[in-house]
């Protein structure tokens, strides 16, 4: 016998219906007739099949028709842990500095100046790297250079230190790639020349159009914008630079943050970056957070038009944290781990590094030392472990807030929802998901 998977979620259209999938994360549309039988309150699964045969085996392929013995949370629950406790891949953030070039206002970063990894952190990150990868628990590392500015002295930490990691990973026959959250600013000829070793991908940044950007996010030293050289360094890298081979996300993920003077003149910017390849480069909306209280019926108006101004030039668009994963956030993992310009240790980019969020050190042999239990208490976390994720469709792509802000929250509220990552509402998202999937099967 079959039934009707609980992840199935109906986005009604003009004149048909949109079925999405979370468990599968797979879309089908379907005539409102269809719909209606798919979503009535008593199925009948062999009258469906005898009324539509063709719709009833695509279902069955899409994962919306499943065995009646199947426990999709159960599976859920599995995935998650694997994913937890068993993960083929590490990932190791690195922090070459906590200084930055630039100043933008809202940055949730206290940038300290002057700081850089020394020789004395960079051997024992070699010496951790070279142990953990001593046996067959990982497959593979993925390293990312976060910051302050991970650009920053290139050449002398995060070069050699990747270099470093790749050497090792050669000897011992596992994969390497990286990952770089840049400004883009400090870009030059010759760090590209340099990126073509490490099989990187990037997030950069640009703060909306032109004159918007160049009043946030400006240099230090000088206060003048930076919108021209980072426009300029998004079209080097994707001229230059292939895809990456470690998994679909594309080499760039352009990150634009906006508020709510940022949307309503974004076609300037638009016309800027129309001409990059869109293989390479995916478009990332993101509120800047300090603003998420001031989103009201004009400012979705405006970033729904924002979707299709994009959407029309061929770009791919992602907003908000949904996709499909296993676990909420890399730092719900006991294979990530972030270590700081210092040696120290920590868990979560998404907070300041300091003594608050020192969660242990690195000592010259490569070992980490845990300091306080916060790490234990966040392995012992199933955060969706709570009424609403357990009832919510869209569990399988969001698993629930991340660790670090549960373990701040004291548990699971409506604050730290991942509902509110998206600032339209959840059929009006998946609606244009379902046109972007679409355009780009049959670009293919």
């Amino acid at each position: 016998m079959l039934k009707r998977s609980y992840y199935n979620i109906p986005i009604k259209q003009k004149g048909f219906t949109i079925i999405y999938n979370s468990f599968s994360d797979h879309f089908l549309g379907v005539s409102q007739e269809v719909a209606n039988r798919l979503g009535s309150g008593i199925f009948d699964p062999e009258n469906f099949r005898i009324a539509f045969p063709k719709t009833f085996a695509k279902l069955q392929d899409l994962g919306m028709l499943i065995d009646d013995a199947i426990d999709e949370l159960d599976l859920i629950k599995k995935r998650y842990e694997a994913a937890k406790f068993r993960d083929k891949r590490l990932y190791l953030m690195l922090y070459p500095t906590q200084d930055c070039n630039l100043k933008c206002w809202y940055c949730y970063e206290s940038h300290k100046q002057g700081t850089k990894m020394s020789e004395a952190v960079i051997e024992p990150v070699l010496n951790y790297v070279n142990k953990v990868l001593s046996d067959d628990k990982y497959e593979a590392i993925h390293v990312g250079f976060f910051g302050g500015e991970p650009l920053m002295n290139f050449s002398s930490i995060a070069y050699p230190l990747a270099k470093g990691i790749k050497k090792i990973c050669e000897s011992k026959a596992k994969a390497f790639s990286t990952f770089f959250v840049t400004n883009a600013s400090l870009m030059t000829e010759s760090i590209i020349e340099k990126m073509k070793e490490l099989n990187p991908y990037f997030q950069i940044t640009i703060d909306g159009y032109r004159e918007k950007h160049d009043n946030v996010r400006v240099w230090k030293n000088s206060g003048k914008g930076t919108y021209e050289q980072i426009i300029k360094a998004i079209h080097v890298l994707s001229q230059r630079l292939p895809n990456h081979d470690v998994s679909d996300d594309p080499l760039i993920t352009l990150r634009i943050n906006y508020d709510n003077s940022t949307l309503k003149n974004l076609d300037s910017l638009i016309e800027d970056i129309e001409d990059l390849d869109k293989t390479k480069v995916r478009i990332h909306l993101e509120r800047v957070w300090q603003t998420r209280a001031l989103v009201d019926v004009e400012q979705r108006t405006l970033l729904i038009n924002a979707f299709k101004k994009l959407f029309n030039k061929g770009f791919t668009i992602t907003h908000g944290v949904f996709k499909r994963k296993s676990i909420s956030c890399p730092s719900d993992s006991n294979s990530f781990l972030i270590i700081n310009y210092d040696g120290t240790i920590h868990k979560c980019n998404g907070r300041t590094l300091d003594e608050d969020t020192q969660e242990g050190i690195i000592n010259q042999a490569g070992e980490i030392r845990w300091t306080n239990e916060r790490e234990e208490k966040r392995l012992k976390l199933v955060t969706f472990n709570n009424s609403n994720c357990l009832r919510c469709k869209m569990l399988p792509v969001c698993m629930g807030p991340c660790s670090q802000k549960y373990l701040e929250e004291g548990g699971f509220s409506d604050s730290i929802c991942c509902m509110h990552s998206i600032d339209i509402p959840i059929n009006t998202y998946l609606g244009y998901e379902f046109e972007m999937r679409y355009l780009l099967e049959n670009q293919e």
